[in-house]
């Protein structure tokens, strides 16, 4: 994908290349990339998993029935100027299926001002709708203006598997960890207790398509974003955030799945589901991500996203702390409206906070 900026634009969302000199352009980005992109990050102050190694299997590493790049920069003659790595998705509500793109490692150098827009822009045009979860807080006040709305928010839940284990491993001052591991083991003394065994497969990453019945579908108001055999095999091949995936089985038949990652002294419970609406049932699932997770001997939290009531009912119920939220905001095609949407799940498998560190303990508690 080569395009010169000021070739006359097409699309709902045209013009957006007006004030652009004749000699940017958008391409798709190539490991030979790689150098330079991580540079741009780290000037704009986005150190995460920025390595040779993680970005090719970021963006770079082939997938199957992927919509388009999923990185791609702008440039002025050789230089790069801007960068967008694509999140594609396919979002199921109600009312129907709905192409989106959500921009992760979203960054334009200072000296050329109107390119990281420009790029937004350039990506919208390959969507029904462009989705931002979070975002550092210049990236907060811009969208807005560019036309972005609220469409919910997503909380950030945690549940402690180690409590005296935040003395050794938690970041800040030294007099900060006690009181911290007090509050942690607080919170531990009054989560339900678990059981001695749940009934938990690992599935391996040839055996995925026969969880294929037990992926998420919309319901009611609700909706969510679509799973794959290709891009849950994709995510369980993450170098430096190993993923696990578990299939559950409920004491009343009910089943389901979990994923989990692993980052440095934390699990990250990236996705979940049962297609049940008992509670009971979302109860059992959850207690069975948090005992795989305590056979971790590393493991000191558990923590996840939770964005619709359902999901966040049931972390509440089982002990899980709310640690903050971040909006999920939205920017449809024109002709496309937010009744479309209703109440939308987004779990942390759905941008990069699934497998994002800075290579050492980030707790939450």
């Amino acid at each position: 994908m080569r395009r010169s900026l000021v070739e006359p634009a097409k699309g709902p969302n045209a013009p957006i290349n007006a004030d652009l000199p004749s000699t940017c352009v958008v391409r798709s980005s190539t490991a030979n990339d790689a150098s330079e992109i991580a540079l741009l990050l780290a000037e704009a102050g986005l150190h995460l998993n920025v390595g040779i190694d993680q970005l090719r299997w970021k963006y770079w590493e082939e997938r199957i029935n992927t919509t388009g790049p999923h990185s791609i920069v702008m440039t002025r003659g050789t230089r790069i100027v801007a960068h967008a790595g694509i999140f594609y998705g396919i979002c199921l509500s109600p009312h129907g299926e709905i192409q989106t793109a959500h921009l992760v490692d979203w960054a334009a150098r200072t000296d050329a001002a109107g390119t990281g827009v420009a790029l937004l822009k350039y990506v919208a045009r390959s969507a029904d709708a462009l989705i931002a979860i979070g975002g550092s807080t210049q990236t907060l006040r811009l969208l807005p203006l560019l036309g972005f709305y609220t469409v919910g928010r997503v909380s950030q839940y945690v549940r402690p598997l180690r409590p005296l284990s935040l003395i050794t491993h938690a970041q800040g001052a030294n007099w900060r960890r006690f009181p911290r591991a007090a509050r942690a083991w607080i919170w531990t003394a009054a989560a339900p207790k678990l059981a001695e065994q749940y009934s938990v497969c690992r599935v391996a990453p040839d055996d995925i398509d026969r969880l294929a019945p037990e992926w998420p579908a919309p319901s009611g108001e609700l909706a969510l974003f679509k799973r794959t055999a290709s891009s849950v095999r994709h995510a369980l091949t993450c170098p430096y955030t190993p993923m696990e995936l578990y299939s559950w089985n409920g004491k009343c038949r009910q089943q389901g799945y979990f994923m989990l990652g692993f980052a440095p002294a934390q699990v990250r419970l990236v996705d979940c589901w049962t297609r049940s609406t008992d509670a009971r049932d979302w109860h059992e699932l959850l207690d069975a991500a948090v005992w795989v997770a305590r056979q971790n001997p590393r493991a000191v939290e558990i923590v996840c996203y939770a964005s619709d009531s359902q999901l966040i009912a049931a972390l509440e119920d089982r002990g899980f702390r709310t640690r903050g939220s971040h909006p999920i905001q939205w920017l449809p095609r024109r002709g496309r409206s937010n009744s479309t949407i209703g109440e939308l799940r987004v779990q942390m498998l759905d941008n990069d906070a699934a497998y994002n560190h800075y290579g050492q303990a980030e707790l939450w508690i």
